[in-house]
């Protein structure tokens, strides 16, 4: 078994990631069945594409995408919350741990900085999420 710092690497990974899964495959296969059944793939066919699978990939996947980048980019946020957590849970050194550590022993400053960090990414996340479906 995969181990880092005495903690098992897979289960670090599955209870920082996971929780937000099945809302991203809800939200995914909600919006691909919505515009499967769409006019616009329908017109393409009529148009003489008959390979179904063009007709997906190029008019279909892009717009079902949307939905689930926007997620995703609001499930960062979620994911940066729960690292603080998680690190102080398993033991893990990390960023989260020593926010927690800082706000023990009432350093301002550390706390301060991380929250603007931890902030700055998330803004960073969402610049990145508005500009690839711009």
């Amino acid at each position: 078994m995969l181990t880092l710092f005495g903690v098992s690497v897979i289960i670090f990974v599955v209870m920082r990631i996971l929780p937000g899964d099945p809302l991203v495959a809800m939200f995914g296969m909600e919006g691909f069945m919505k515009l499967s059944d769409a006019d616009r793939a329908r017109l393409m066919e009529d148009l003489g594409c008959s390979d179904p699978l063009l007709v997906v990939i190029r008019h279909t996947l892009p717009n079902a995408l949307l939905p689930i980048i926007i997620l995703s980019g609001i499930l960062m946020g979620f994911v940066l919350g729960r690292s603080v957590a998680i690190e102080q849970a398993f033991g893990v050194p990390g960023l989260g741990r020593t926010l927690v550590t800082a706000v023990i022993e009432r350093d301002i400053i550390v706390v301060q900085n991380l929250v603007f960090l931890y902030g700055n990414i998330f803004i960073l996340i969402n610049v990145m999420v508005d500009l690839s479906y711009a």
